[in-house]
């Protein structure tokens, strides 16, 4: 059932929001409270982050000038209300499909987005960028960046904020504090955050910034005059706003852990890779006791029922994945066994740290990699389709992508007594087939899953799934191998393609520099071997917001466009 967007939602601009009353801002604010708990909770996206700052938006476009001033908005997960106040109304009954808004800041949306990143934590090195650029100009424009103390912790918050008040470059810092970040915020900065008054000030003013506190982060008075007050000044200011993240949705509040930070709409009752993985590592504890080491997405890896039975050997460390990939190699390094849970797109922000301290020197760290291949509704910041060609750059790293839960078992299993770094990747959605599966210690090899003579087939993870029903149904001959060991490649079982003749297929849910295919492509050619090899990869092109069919037909990763493919191949 679609959503119905309020007429008084409808093609609002900043110049409309600052002829309003009060009534009628505080009106309004329940108005985007209602519109937004309908329409995430029928098209998903982030509940918990946009019900908390509706009157904070509100107050910043009430006393600013939206473009002129320019927000740069932390992630930009948190922008839903701006969306409206900058015209986007209509686009939400799309939110985070093709033809609607996007979850995050865009600047192919509106002027009015003038950041984009969907990573946390470049809010402020953003704004410094903006600040200098408005010294060049001579600009009296204001610039404000709008972060949660959750953010605020990771690594690149604390260079800018360091650096912004060394500079003294005159920028608004809006703390967003909720004390939460996905789940509650870790860390003395946000214990200090949450201290008394002059321990804050004291803290900020050291740094070069004044500083300004709004107790109440709801009322639209206070906020306003506050906004009001750090307008008029030619200095660095940090003005901390006391939110509570879900306001408005009594579940949301009261969440604790997460659960409300990002809202599904796919209602499915089946087991997510996440959840399985996460009870995996559950089991095999007594006989392989582990540290595990999550960036803040406890929730999100399902590894809640891992802190509670093993809460000394959990560690949260918050948005600071460069922290934890060190952490975890030094902690190898102490001949503990470790996992490192990342979301792949976030992997990305630790790369030197695997590269050189985990890689390079071979630490037995085992890192997860969830969230891997094609990503639909968070778009193009949050595709989990480089993770493969990056490590394979690496030193000394396995890497491996189940196809089924058989496979997860037996590839954990290997991953946790490997003495090199080992990755297990594996995708967001849910785990299709058997659920079952025996514990035991395989080798490091491929499985020819079907035998056929038109065609070769090599590829990894659920993709291998598809194409065996795909084969099936079309009564395609295929010889099709799983590639569950990505890296190092089973030559023998790639040898015994190139045998045959036949064309071979090389088909993976990511991008194909540095991929599976140039490898097996540069053995070709060192062996000299004649058969034909045929590329099936994401173009390296950026991925808009699309839902789960839509981001498959985009990609021609469906199954029609998958089949078609194959029979194009054997003709």
């Amino acid at each position: 059932m679609p959503i119905r967007t309020m007429n008084n939602l409808l093609n609002l601009n900043p110049q409309k929001i600052k002829k309003m009353k009060l009534a009628e801002l505080e009106g309004l604010a329940n108005d985007i409270r209602k519109f937004l708990i309908d329409v995430i909770k029928h098209n998903g996206g982030h509940l918990g982050p946009n019900l908390g700052v509706v009157e904070l938006t509100i107050a910043l476009h009430y006393v600013f000038n939206s473009p002129y001033d320019q927000f740069i908005f932390d992630i930009g997960h948190q922008a839903y209300t701006h969306k409206i106040l900058t015209g986007r109304a209509k686009g939400f009954d799309k939110l985070r499909r093709s033809g609607g808004v996007s979850g995050f800041t865009n600047y192919d949306e509106s002027k009015h987005d003038i950041w984009e990143s969907g990573h946390a934590g470049t809010s402020l090195s953003a704004l410094m960028g903006v600040l200098y650029s408005n010294k060049i100009d001579k600009s009296n424009n204001h610039a404000i960046a709008i972060v949660g103390d959750g953010a605020l912790s990771s690594g690149m918050s604390l260079e800018a904020l360091n650096l912004i008040g060394y500079h003294k470059l005159p920028g608004i810092i809006v703390i967003n504090n909720n004390k939460m970040s996905i789940s509650k915020s870790v860390g003395t900065i946000s214990e200090l955050l949450n201290n008394d008054f002059d321990n804050k000030k004291q803290f900020f003013n050291q740094l070069g910034y004044n500083f300004v506190e709004v107790e109440d982060g709801h009322n639209i008075t206070d906020l306003i005059k506050s906004f009001e007050e750090v307008k008029k000044t030619t200095k660095p200011v940090v003005v901390l706003v006391n939110t509570i993240k879900g306001k408005g949705l009594e579940e949301a509040e009261n969440d604790k852990i997460g659960k409300y930070h990002m809202v599904s709409s796919n209602k499915s009752d089946g087991t997510t890779w996440s959840a399985l993985i996460a009870d995996m590592i559950l089991e095999i504890q007594e006989e392989i006791p582990t540290m595990v080491v999550v960036p803040a997405m406890e929730v999100g890896s399902h590894l809640t029922k891992f802190k509670e039975a093993y809460p000394n050997r959990f560690l949260d460390v918050g948005i600071s994945e460069e922290h934890a990939a060190t952490m975890s190699a030094a902690l190898a390094k102490n001949n503990k066994n470790v996992i490192l849970s990342l979301y792949s797109t976030f992997s990305q922000r630790a790369f030197d740290q695997i590269l050189n301290d985990i890689a390079r020197s071979n630490q037995p760290v085992l890192i997860t990699i969830d969230r891997a291949g094609l990503i639909p509704g968070d778009g193009d910041t949050h595709q989990g389709i480089y993770d493969v060609s990056m490590f394979n750059i690496m030193p000394n790293i396995v890497i491996s992508a189940p196809s089924n839960a058989q496979d997860a078992s037996d590839l954990l299993r290997v991953g946790l007594k490997s003495k090199s770094p080992f990755v297990l990747r594996f995708p967001r959605g849910f785990v299709e087939g058997d659920l079952r599966y025996e514990e035991r210690l395989i080798t490091i090899n491929w499985d020819q899953v079907l035998t056929g003579d038109e065609i070769n087939i090599i590829s990894y993870g659920p993709l291998v799934e598809r194409i065996k029903e795909i084969c099936k149904t079309e009564n395609i001959s295929a010889n099709l191998f799983n590639a569950k060991f990505i890296r190092p490649i089973d030559y023998n079982m790639l040898q015994k393609a190139f045998n045959n003749q036949k064309p071979i297929l090389i088909i993976e849910e990511g991008v194909n520099t540095g991929s599976l295919y140039p490898e097996i492509l540069r053995f070709k050619e060192n062996m000299g071997l004649t058969s034909p090899l045929i590329d099936k990869s994401i173009k390296n092109t950026n991925i808009p917001h699309l839902a789960s069919d839509e981001i498959l037909e985009f990609t021609q990763f469906d199954n029609k466009s998958l089949s078609l493919f194959i029979k194009n191949a054997i003709r």
